[in-house]
């Protein structure tokens, strides 16, 4: 392969460019969504002769057409591969993980997929930029989710809901756990005890959290199965799938994976759309242009002060996902 230009690797800080939302169509994210965590990229059609080892960052991903010709990846941290890249002796053509030194390649499923999934947040995710008050936070939040949760309830919607472990024993947040888990339509999914950033903890603060998730599936009798990172931060992906996740949902480097990725033993969900107050119109209006394989995802705490009917109107529009999705074939 002719080295089409000088390797280099490149450290950025993960929310340069407003990530890890930047398809939030433009809007600011949150104070609280500010990662701290540097990764590294292979540049496209980067040619890396010789060997490569890599300890730090928690992720490192290869863009278009480039090629290492040997790559060492320790501990717990995980390298993403975009299309039409060469790593060792093998070309890869589609999305890939590299876990524990082992090249896991993804296939689309394939089907006209839609998913819904809510993050049950409560304050958690604003800690860091508000000063407002925790627990009015976390009741208005609970109101929230009761009418969220109504307004499927009325669509006929299955969802996943991502919920923090703190809030199961939450004064305000607890009884709606309680309502969302008597609910057959909706799978309960794991959101972390108390909504960590998957790429600034460390090891062993995630080893405790994963802890935490296998007490609440023993607590209340929960598969949880899928997992939300927050911030839809991916990091730690072997130890998380390791716990018994087999679904998970986020955002890698740089990459930006809309669609629904099967990797044999665990299933990667892209955060195709997020559905809030002030995108809801023009997430309305992209829905069409969406490939037939993607995920939206909501906050209650998102949709505090603001008029939820917009919301109704959104959710009686994707009831049917063969009749938003007619269009697309695989």
């Amino acid at each position: 392969m002719q080295n089409l230009r000088k390797f280099k690797v490149a450290t950025k800080l993960f929310l340069d460019r407003f990530r890890p939302y930047p398809y939030i169509m433009g809007l600011m994210p949150r104070p609280g969504y500010i990662a701290r965590t540097l990764g590294s990229v292979i540049h496209e059609s980067a040619v890396v002769k010789g060997k490569l080892n890599l300890s730090e960052p928690a992720w490192f991903q290869m863009n278009s057409g480039a090629f290492i010709e040997n790559l060492t990846i320790s501990g717990m941290h995980f390298c993403y591969i975009g299309e039409n890249c060469s790593i060792h002796d093998r070309h890869i053509d589609q999305n890939t993980f590299v876990l524990n030194n082992q090249i896991i390649q993804g296939v689309d499923n394939c089907v006209k997929e839609l998913t819904v999934s809510v993050d049950l947040e409560g304050a958690y995710s604003l800690a860091e930029g508000s000063t407002g008050n925790h627990q009015l936070i976390q009741k208005e939040s609970a109101d929230r989710a009761r009418q969220i949760h109504s307004i499927f309830k009325e669509s006929g919607i299955k969802s996943t809901w991502f919920v923090v472990g703190d809030l199961f024993e939450d004064r305000y947040m607890g009884p709606v756990c309680d309502e969302i888990m008597a609910d057959p339509d909706i799978e309960i999914g794991w959101h972390t005890q108390n909504h960590i950033n998957y790429f600034s903890v460390s090891e062993h603060e995630v080893d405790r959290d994963l802890e935490c998730a296998a007490r609440v599936r023993l607590r209340h009798s929960l598969e949880l199965k899928s997992m939300a990172f927050p911030y839809n931060a991916v990091g730690f992906v072997d130890k998380v799938v390791s716990a018994g996740f087999s679904r998970i949902r986020g955002y890698v480097g740089q990459f930006y994976i809309p669609a629904t990725v099967d990797f044999g033993n665990f299933v990667f969900m892209g955060t195709s759309m997020f559905v809030g107050p002030d995108t809801v119109e023009n997430c309305l209006n992209k829905i069409p242009q969406k490939p037939a394989n993607f995920n939206i995802f909501l906050h209650p705490v998102d949709w505090i002060g603001h008029d939820i009917s917009p919301l109704r109107h959104f959710m009686r529009n994707v009831q049917k996902p063969e009749k938003v999705m007619e269009k697309y074939h695989c």
